[in-house]
């Protein structure tokens, strides 16, 4: 959604409340990670990897594990059984630092891959079951969230996709440059990406297997497009990512 602006105090909350568009809302959440970052960074270190493994391990524990547990024995858990540093997404830095300072094994990174493609098959076919019988909440919150254990699974699988892919071929393909030029407009077609899918909305039904599966591409090569042609106009490229 989006606000509705009529004077000075509407343009304030827009910002400070995310009503300029509602997928900005990843720029609050990263903001505040920054902040944290400068705090938590000493701990980062090799020789520290067991205890920042434990507290991903915690982390994970919080936000993933003990909400399937509610969803599947009907358990509540009282709220102030909590982590104090499991707030926002902050568990995925953790994730990714490890990840990337990591060394797997063959047998491990097919149990990540395959851990990843059961997460979306979990996530997909959790959230249909609980959509279908009106429990679209508890779908949002238990499956769909990006804190879910399907949403993390899937997550460390891509990044060990990334991390294990030859990328070399690309040079000798002769496609490195634009793939980088594709690398540098991607804050741009985030910025902008929302605009056309909500005038595609007005015109085609957003729930279609044609528009799940084709729509992104379009829209991503529809964006992409935009930010290279405004980058080419002196006065606005000096302004626009």
């Amino acid at each position: 959604g989006q606000a509705q602006i009529s004077g000075v105090r509407d343009v304030i909350t827009a910002f400070t409340s995310n009503g300029c568009q509602n997928i900005y809302w990843f720029f609050y959440m990263l903001f505040a990670i920054y902040l944290a970052i400068p705090v938590i960074s000493p701990l980062f270190r090799m020789e520290n990897i067991r205890r920042i493994r434990y507290f991903y391990l915690v982390i994970l524990f919080f936000t993933a594990i003990l909400p399937l547990f509610t969803y599947y024995t009907g358990i509540p858990v009282s709220s102030d059984f909590t982590f104090p540093l499991t707030a926002g997404n902050f568990g995925f830095v953790i994730l990714g630092w490890l990840m990337a300072r990591t060394e797997f094994k063959g047998w491990q990174k097919l149990l990540i891959w395959l851990s990843g493609i059961l997460g979306a098959v979990w996530m997909y076919f959790g959230a249909y079951h609980d959509i279908a019988r009106s429990a679209e909440h508890t779908a949002q919150s238990v499956f769909l969230s990006y804190n879910s254990l399907p949403t993390v699974a899937m997550s460390a699988a891509v990044f060990l996709l990334a991390k294990s892919v030859p990328w070399g071929f690309l040079r000798r393909l002769h496609l490195a440059g634009a793939v980088r030029a594709l690398a540098g407009a991607s804050f741009g077609i985030y910025l902008i990406h929302m605009f056309p899918i909500q005038y595609i909305n007005r015109a085609v039904s957003n729930h279609s297997a044609v528009y799940m599966l084709i729509m992104p591409f379009l829209v991503y090569a529809f964006c992409a497009l935009i930010v290279v042609i405004v980058r080419k106009i002196p006065v606005l490229r000096r302004i626009f990512p």
